[in-house]
């Protein structure tokens, strides 16, 4: 099975490695967003802000690999992988520079291993 068109904007990051190709699996993308919204769930019992905004992250995390799925692509291993997905898919569902700019600082905050901002909840 080949891989569909990858957008130009998709291309890149698997010339820089950031991206590498993998053939999709039935059920995969049905699985990362399952996967989000379990995540999502317990984020929204959670009662403490840093207790929610791990399962938050990782939820969006999740969406994003479903959409590099539906590209036959998956995320590396190398350094600031997972931000390189995360923004890529945010553009590509069309989120402001605003939006994306809080998803990387939120991203930046979990990566660093420190307390969430208060902002975030709000």
């Amino acid at each position: 099975m080949t891989r569909p068109e990858l957008p130009d904007e998709y291309q890149n990051p698997v010339k820089v490695g950031a991206f590498y190709p993998q053939p999709g699996q039935a059920g995969f993308k049905e699985q990362h967003c399952k996967t989000a919204c379990d995540l999502d769930s317990d984020a929204q019992l959670a009662s403490r802000p840093a207790s929610r905004y791990l399962p938050g992250y990782e939820a969006l995390f999740q969406l994003a690999q479903a959409v590099l799925a539906h590209y036959d692509v998956r995320a590396s291993d190398q350094g600031a992988h997972r931000i390189v997905a995360i923004q890529r898919v945010c553009g590509s569902l069309g989120l402001g520079p605003g939006a994306i700019r809080l998803i990387s600082d939120a991203h930046t905050t979990r990566r660093n291993q420190t307390t969430c901002p208060r902002h975030y909840f709000q």
